[in-house]
């Protein structure tokens, strides 16, 4: 899978959900399936965003150029953002509402609320990098290679004597 497909995948699964709480609108004109359907989709978008933390911390243990797991950083941040901010909370907000049985809606709001934490905590993770990946590198001690002797090619032959030897039919 090509690196730069991650946030975009990421981001996919959160757009049905973003358009259908769009659809609604602000008064929340929505069934009670529909704020189950969006509950379940809230749940996959928790899946793929642990995902999607696996496999950056495999990029990270595995070694990826500092720019592009950078870029990644910032687009998952804007992913992880996306559904603790603004998909979560507005799930929430419709669940709220009275469409849902009272027992029912309990368990849905205890619910989202741990999406909407566990997406903090994995908003705060990231954030946590930047930290690390601006941290100036310490100088580097050349002295610690050795000390550094100048090189003797008295050992090696001549490449114009070689191809002369080549050319006239002897052995090289």
């Amino acid at each position: 899978m090509a690196v730069e497909l991650i946030p975009e995948m990421a981001k996919s699964i959160f757009q049905p959900l973003s358009q259908r709480l769009d659809k609604a609108g602000p008064n929340g004109q929505i069934s009670p399936d529909d704020i189950q359907d969006l509950l379940a989709g809230c749940g996959m978008g928790v899946l793929v965003l642990d995902y999607l933390r696996k496999r950056f911390r495999g990029l990270l243990r595995h070694g990826v150029e500092k720019n592009k797991i950078r870029l990644l950083q910032r687009e998952f941040l804007e992913v992880v953002a996306l559904a603790g901010k603004e998909i979560y909370p507005r799930v929430q907000a419709l669940i709220a509402t009275d469409r849902l049985p009272e027992e029912e809606r309990t368990v849905a709001q205890k619910t989202l609320a741990k999406y909407i934490e566990h997406s903090r905590l994995l908003g705060d993770e990231l954030k946590s990098l930047e930290a690390w990946m601006e941290r100036p590198r310490p100088p580097l001690d050349t002295s610690a290679f050795g000390p550094t002797q100048p090189n003797d090619y008295s050992a090696y032959e001549d490449s114009k004597e070689i191809e002369a030897r080549i050319k006239s039919g002897g052995e090289f």
